[in-house]
């Protein structure tokens, strides 16, 4: 395992940290650690994120980025992804989806490829 692969998984476990706190949540932290892991290719980071920026929590509402990240790690294989995207995708108009598209391959680009063996 590399030292990039160590450090985004620590980060996703950090974010999990904020989700699944005992006494109090603190999604924008548990964003900001998903983010960082989701940057470094992790799926179940970047299908994490997506579900906050769906769901509003920790970060503003947005289905657009909700998709791209989501979109992410489907692309790496996540079948929970996949049937994610069928749900989000309908409450999407076809406006939103055109944008989402795009922005997914800019993710893809940026946040998968590189880290493809």
């Amino acid at each position: 395992m590399h030292d990039e692969d160590r450090s985004c998984v620590t980060q996703f476990r950090m974010g999990q940290m904020f989700i699944r706190g005992n006494s109090t949540r603190d999604y924008e932290l548990a964003a900001h650690w998903y983010l960082g892991s989701a940057r470094q290719g992790y799926r179940e980071a970047q299908r994490r994120l997506g579900a906050l920026y769906a769901l509003g929590y920790g970060v503003p509402r947005d289905y657009i980025r909700a998709y791209a990240w989501i979109k992410a790690a489907a692309s790496q294989g996540s079948s929970r992804a996949e049937k994610n995207l069928g749900k989000l995708r309908a409450r999407m108009s076809e406006k939103q989806i055109y944008f989402a598209r795009k922005l997914a391959a800019h993710y893809y680009r940026n946040y998968v490829e590189p880290f493809l063996d």
